[in-house]
């Protein structure tokens, strides 16, 4: 069976090798920007839980944000075919970190409650769709003032 034309996954299972290679180059300036992040606000014990977890929202947020630009751009004016792997999932994809989110959450259960954890997350969910949804309408010419 042929894919949708628009699919919720931007990468077919017919990628080409270029495709990858644009994914994994992206993933490593991605990382490389989060990493560089985290160094620039240290955070002077992982007991700070809370700490982390605010600067991996922000991080989580911006790259939301990036992300809605990119895909609202592409979804009204198209673009190259290595950008989507390139911005979307190699730099943006390596920039935002769930695996960090889960991470700082269990700590945050462990410090705080679950309660608190479970804050967070909801939290980073919808700020996060909040951000891609106002991105992707900023960059695809709708009205900002429509986010669902």
């Amino acid at each position: 069976m042929p894919l949708p034309e628009h699919t919720a996954h931007p990468i077919s299972v017919h990628s080409t090798g270029a495709e990858l290679i644009a994914a994994a180059l992206g993933g490593a300036i991605g990382g490389s920007l989060r990493h560089a992040v985290y160094r620039l606000t240290p955070i002077p014990s992982l007991e700070f839980a809370w700490n982390a977890a605010f600067e991996t929202l922000a991080i989580n947020l911006v790259g939301a944000l990036f992300l809605g630009l990119l895909y609202g751009h592409l979804s009204a004016r198209g673009g190259h075919s290595l950008l989507r792997p390139f911005l979307g999932i190699g730099i943006l994809g390596s920039f935002t970190t769930y695996s960090t989110l889960v991470l700082e959450s269990s700590g945050i259960a462990g410090e705080s409650g679950p309660e608190s954890a479970l804050a967070l997350v909801l939290t980073s969910l919808v700020l996060g769709i909040t951000a891609y949804e106002l991105g992707h309408r900023l960059a695809s010419g709708a009205n900002p003032s429509e986010i669902r």
